[in-house]
């Protein structure tokens, strides 16, 4: 049970983790997907408007739950 985004680096999507922007060299796979809380996917206007132009490719927003 692994999460995937199957992506170019370039066009890859930024994410974020409680709060945290991860680093593209970072991987999902790390995350126990029963381990998340909630998810938001931000593109276009919303996504630059938060994030400016790091969220130029979109924004996963990741929660996790609280332990």
């Amino acid at each position: 049970k692994n999460i995937r985004i199957l992506t170019s680096p370039e066009q890859a999507p930024l994410i974020v983790m409680d709060g945290k922007i991860l680093e593209q060299e970072q991987s999902l796979d790390s995350i126990d997907p029963e381990g998340i809380g909630a998810m938001n996917v931000l593109k276009g206007a919303s996504a630059l408007k938060k994030y400016g132009e790091q969220g130029a490719n979109g924004v996963i927003e990741i929660t996790t739950k609280k332990k």
